[in-house]
């Protein structure tokens, strides 16, 4: 697993309570996945819609790379597949 911190372009909206932000992903299959998430946990918390979500960097295959979620989603496991061009490095 890398060191460095990663994040992963998604979608956030408000949550169901003030101190939480709704998530929404896709994998590179094209599989939504959705989850609550600490505002900690997102580049711009305070920014509604395009955004980024840390993530852990698992395997990094060239156009696709193997990550693990902050949360476990609604829909799938905590670990999945994802663009590279998903990613941002920082």
């Amino acid at each position: 697993m890398s060191d460095k911190t990663w994040w992963l372009k998604c979608e956030t909206s408000k949550g169901m309570f003030p101190d939480e932000l709704a998530v929404e992903g896709k994998t590179i299959d094209g599989l939504v996945f959705s989850f609550f998430i600490h505002p900690v946990f997102v580049k711009e918390p305070k920014i509604e819609g395009e955004n980024y979500v840390k993530v852990w960097l698992y395997a990094d295959n060239g156009p696709t790379c193997s990550i693990k979620l902050p949360e476990y989603p609604f829909e799938t496991s905590n670990c999945v597949n994802v663009s590279r061009e998903q990613l941002m490095e920082s």
